[in-house]
């Protein structure tokens, strides 16, 4: 299937991808949580579903004109998932988050983006899936310590938060 032209997807609002995987019978997390809810007769939310999630396509146009991840699972999937595996995706999880920063000091002045880490804190297991590869996990006993390093800048392509400076 070709890729969506931007005035097909306007008018559709999903992309071909999206479209196929409806098509071939997945579900959203929000139809999954509509049917769980009934099955543990328990108000289920997408949200909590999403980190068990590992297939997503684009939909819609939201903020600052960008498309919204739509996250699918199977109806086996949905199946297996149990009351613990959705109790083990709502708790937090402590670490660090990687962002950038704009550079105007390179080479003759030219725009250049610097990592540095954006935050610290405790996430809820949804946003830690949506942030994926930028959020990095901590151990309890380097939390504080981590905390003075927001703001920091990172050497490129490091992922260890101690080499900040």
């Amino acid at each position: 299937m070709p890729g969506t032209t931007q005035i097909e997807y306007a008018q559709q609002g999903k992309s071909n991808n999206f479209i196929q995987a409806q098509h071939e019978g997945r579900l959203t997390v929000g139809e999954a949580a509509k049917l769980l809810s009934k099955k543990f007769g328990k108000k289920i939310l997408a949200r909590e579903l999403e980190p068990l999630a590992t297939e997503f396509h684009h939909a819609g146009r939201f903020g600052r004109r960008q498309a919204k991840r739509v996250f699918f699972l199977s109806q086996e999937e949905v199946a297996r998932i149990t009351e613990d595996d959705i109790a083990k995706t709502s708790i937090p999880l402590w670490g660090w988050v990687l962002g950038f920063r704009a550079d105007y000091g390179g080479y003759h002045g030219r725009k250049r983006y610097v990592p540095i880490i954006q935050d610290v804190g405790q996430f809820p297991a949804d946003k830690v899936h949506r942030l994926g590869d930028k959020f990095h996990p901590l151990a309890d006993d380097e939390i504080e310590e981590a905390k003075l390093a927001v703001g920091k800048s990172l050497p490129p392509y490091c992922d260890n938060w101690r080499e900040a400076k």
